[in-house]
């Protein structure tokens, strides 16, 4: 490996690194208080950028299951997964992953209370069930039609359109936790489809 690409190596996970513990876990707390990425970037004491802000964004809504990029599986409903701790031999502890079955399925079906306008709202069994996704098209249509993309994000609500304009929205579908936030952005977006 030449000095160049080691030195270049090094620069990227020094990047991350300090991204990692300047800004990740402030970018995220903040979104859950509901501050937009704009808002965020005036917030954050380390200089970030606001791309990297709506990039990390983004995969926090992936990782935590509030936006899939595949069609949530039938399968996977009725299935959650714990912790359990565990020690060895020589006192080492661990963690494993294990499958548990959810509750019975009528508890899964979740209650107006249990769809909180909160971007990281709980399906209320864990199931991650196609019940509580809505499948969303913005990235598609922001550049099919980027005129129409426009009018759709002026009769939104300020912190629905920034929600919206926030978050890098790819070309294909993707499904988006049922919550009160999406379905009253739908309910608006879809009076001009």
């Amino acid at each position: 490996m030449s000095d160049n690409s080691s030195g270049k190596t090094f620069d990227n996970a020094l990047r991350n690194f300090t991204f990692d513990m300047a800004s990740r876990g402030a970018i995220r707390h903040l979104f859950d208080l509901g501050l937009s990425a704009s808002e965020i970037h005036d917030e954050l004491t380390f200089p970030t950028p606001v791309e990297a802000i709506k990039n990390e964004l983004w995969n926090y809504l992936l990782e935590s299951k509030i936006i899939l990029a595949e069609e949530p599986a039938v399968e996977d409903a009725g299935v959650r997964y714990e912790f359990i701790r565990e020690t060895n031999e020589y006192g080492k502890q661990s963690f494993r992953r294990v499958a548990v079955e959810s509750p019975a399925p009528e508890a899964s079906v979740p209650n107006k209370a249990a769809l909180v306008s909160s971007s990281v709202s709980d399906d209320p069994a864990g199931t991650h069930s196609p019940d509580f996704y809505i499948p969303v098209y913005f990235g598609r249509e922001k550049y099919k039609d980027p005129t129409k993309y426009k009018n759709k994000l002026s009769l939104l609500n300020k912190e629905d359109k920034a929600y919206i304009e926030d978050l890098p929205w790819p070309l294909q579908t993707v499904w988006h936790r049922k919550d009160e936030r999406m379905i009253r952005i739908l309910s608006v977006w879809d009076r001009l489809s």
